[in-house]
């Protein structure tokens, strides 16, 4: 039996990191388009059950991030097919006439 006093010190494991120094705040991880993209791909293509959770961690992405670039993606789309094409018009093209309506009112 062995028994360790105050004066004994345990022995190190041998990896100890050179630099034990903690950051005080991390950097955040910042995603292309072009990476969401090519993981949005595979995910909405998966067809067996558990193949998100195997992407998902291979490429340490969280459940929620995934879901918040599907929801972009979706509002983009939604966004970019509910625009109205042409120019705005520089005028309301009843305005005149309502003017004109007001003005006989007043008579």
């Amino acid at each position: 039996m062995i028994v360790m006093t105050s004066q004994m010190q345990a022995p190190l494991p041998a990896s100890v990191p050179v630099d034990p120094e903690v950051v005080a705040r991390p950097e955040r991880r910042i995603y292309t388009a072009e990476y969401k993209r090519r993981i949005l791909a595979p995910a909405d293509a998966a067809s067996e059950k558990g193949d998100i959770a195997k992407l998902l961690r291979r490429e340490g992405i969280s459940w929620s991030t995934l879901a918040s670039w599907r929801r972009e993606r979706e509002s983009a789309l939604a966004k970019a097919f509910s625009q109205k094409r042409g120019p705005e018009p520089k005028s309301n093209p009843l305005a005149s006439e309502n003017e004109r309506l007001r003005h006989g009112n007043k008579h």
